[in-house]
């Protein structure tokens, strides 16, 4: 395993120009955690490039009361949208650092993995705000299909299966199972274990539930982290 700390042509650590407060003017912009770039050499010889990422997250401090009261409810949707825009800059970040490896080679062999802070469809805010994903940003465009990523396993799993953390959500007062996490791959690296996939593509609920502590207070106390 050989970390790698910026491909020639593209550094994740250095400013880029984007709008993150919606106010129509760019300004430099850092990524919260960059990404660690590692190549991953199989026995085979065979080169990996694994991007993990942990993106930045949708939280807001005290944003249960402040969505609760109806006099502050406007201030937490501008946080919450804010921090939005930044996660979605930073997943168009990574989808032009994609980009700029498959132009480099279009049959690259890449994995894009850990906590985007996104899942499946569309939440509160970004159906009737943001109107796009974070997920489908990175996994790219189908106009450019060659350079679209396939998820490792979300297809595989049963739909009432498909989440890796739970919460009650105070914006639609009812409890929900998001995918937070997710394993993209390039599509050379998707077609060459096709096959495998079926046997190894599953979500570890087993484990999950194992941790929950129901003694805790909390939610966040009582849930295991996803």
């Amino acid at each position: 395993v050989a970390e790698v700390a910026a491909r020639p042509g593209f550094d994740f650590a250095e400013p880029f120009d984007v709008d993150v407060d919606g106010d129509l003017q760019l300004a430099p912009y850092v990524m919260t955690r960059p990404p660690l770039v590692v190549d991953v050499t199989l026995a085979t010889g065979r080169v990996i490039e694994i991007l993990s990422l942990h993106l930045k997250s949708k939280y807001v401090h005290d944003g249960a009361r402040l969505w609760r009261d109806p006099a502050t409810r406007q201030d937490f949707v501008t946080e919450a949208m804010r921090a939005r825009r930044r996660i979605s800059a930073e997943a168009m970040r990574v989808r032009a650092y994609l980009n700029h490896r498959f132009t480099e080679n279009a049959a690259a062999d890449i994995v894009v993995t850990g906590d985007l802070n996104d899942g499946p469809g569309l939440d509160y805010f970004e159906e009737r705000y943001l109107t796009h994903n974070l997920v489908g940003l990175i996994a790219g465009s189908s106009y450019a299909p060659r350079r679209m990523l396939r998820h490792a396993f979300v297809d595989l799993v049963a739909r009432e299966d498909n989440f890796s953390a739970v919460f009650d959500d105070f914006i639609l007062e009812r409890e929900t199972r998001p995918l937070l996490d997710h394993i993209l791959c390039s599509p050379a690296l998707f077609w060459t274990f096709w096959g495998a996939r079926a046997v190894e593509g599953r979500i570890d609920h087993d484990h999950w539930h194992a941790g929950v502590d129901a003694t805790k207070p909390g939610e966040r106390e009582r849930m295991p982290s996803d």
